[in-house]
């Protein structure tokens, strides 16, 4: 997303829209803790209670057309930020332990680049290719 002045402020990914479409979602924050603790019956009372996407198909143009992005667009956080020159280890824990699908790269309070998951898991498959190619030529 670009501010007016075509400056990066943030991203959506297909979660923030999908959030974005069912707007019950933003009265919830207690989804990931209730996971976390095993108390996923607690999260199944909830989707009946707050009638999440009951029917996600049947009214989505309507949806769809009342929802503005900037009602939902949120500020990167601070574990999905990262420096032009923070290493790849720290890139990788950041993506593990906040299971982010990408992160934002900041200099002087600016984004100036989205590293993506998925090219940095693209990197990783290569190398572990290679490896397994270059070892199996090896006899132990």
């Amino acid at each position: 997303m670009e501010n007016e002045k075509g400056e990066v402020i943030g991203k959506i990914s297909p979660i923030d829209l999908l959030c974005g479409l069912e707007t019950n979602y933003s009265r919830i924050q207690a989804q990931e803790t209730v996971n976390r603790f095993g108390l996923r019956y607690v999260w199944k009372s909830m989707q009946a209670d707050y009638r999440l996407w009951e029917d996600p198909f049947a009214d989505l143009c309507r949806k769809a057309g009342a929802v503005r992005i900037r009602d939902f667009i949120k500020a990167p956080q601070e574990s999905q930020i990262v420096a032009p020159d923070d290493g790849l280890a720290k890139c990788f824990h950041l993506f593990v332990m906040n299971r982010h699908d990408s992160l934002f790269v900041m200099e002087r309070n600016k984004i100036v680049g989205l590293l993506r998951f998925s090219d940095v898991y693209d990197n990783v498959s290569q190398t572990m290719k290679a490896c397994t190619a270059e070892t199996a030529g090896h006899n132990p």
